[in-house]
């Protein structure tokens, strides 16, 4: 139950409130702006990307790294149009259409996790207005009882999403913490789950962080995320 808990906890902290709609991240008024050099960036990110060699010795990979390198036509939109409506933010005025890379998802023997995945928007307008975004008042309210409603049927209770506290990396950081809580197997266990954006220039560089009855461990987060970040510059 533990595993099956920190999977779910890291999809809700990472924004699985999408709604089914074809048109749900369509831009609502014109084109999405592209990067200049999609070929590059998207270089660029699957460089940056978590390896092997930035985490612990006996961590297990799951899954391979992919990459995209434009998502413009893309509706797999991190919150979903509902969420968007609810906060009241336009679709056309954000980011996350250009390159971006995701490595695999490591997990300790003992169950915390860690993923990662590198965006390029094409200018630090675009990247700042996704992460204002993360932070905005209005995102645990709008996002967080869809999230409730679809981990009830799992026996899983959602407690909390809220921004909070972590040192800043780059040109600005946010941690974005979900806590959810089972006791389907007798036990209850909680999980945490944090999703840290960076913003680095016009790369948005994203970790989720999955713990089991305690937070992951915040000097270990910030050497894995420095990793990353280490590997964007320079950059156009």
């Amino acid at each position: 139950m533990a595993a099956t808990l920190l999977v779910l906890a890291a999809g809700v902290s990472a924004g699985c409130s999408k709604g089914d709609s074809s048109e749900a991240a369509a831009p609502t008024s014109s084109a999405p702006a592209k990067v200049a050099d999609p070929d590059g960036d998207l270089k660029l990110a699957a460089g940056a990307v978590l390896t092997p060699a930035d985490v612990p010795e006996g961590w297990t990979p799951t899954g391979t790294p992919s990459s995209s390198a434009d998502r413009s036509g893309s509706s797999d939109y991190v919150w979903g149009q509902p969420v968007l409506d609810c906060i009241g933010v336009k679709r056309a005025t954000l980011g996350r259409y250009g390159p971006a890379a995701m490595s695999p998802s490591f997990r300790a023997p003992d169950g915390p996790s860690v993923s990662s995945k590198v965006e390029f928007e094409p200018s630090t307008v675009r990247a700042a207005a996704e992460m204002d975004l993360m932070r905005n008042d209005k995102l645990s309210g709008c996002a967080l009882p869809p999230l409730q409603q679809a981990a009830k049927s799992n026996g899983i209770s959602v407690d909390s999403m809220q921004p909070v506290t972590f040192p800043r990396i780059g040109d600005d950081t946010v941690d974005l913490q979900t806590v959810s809580h089972s006791n389907a197997s007798g036990a209850d266990v909680t999980a945490y789950s944090d999703v840290i954006s960076v913003r680095s220039g016009r790369a948005l560089v994203t970790l989720t962080f999955t713990g089991v009855n305690a937070p992951f461990p915040v000097e270990q987060a910030q050497q894995m995320i420095q990793a990353v970040v280490s590997r964007l510059q320079p950059q156009p």
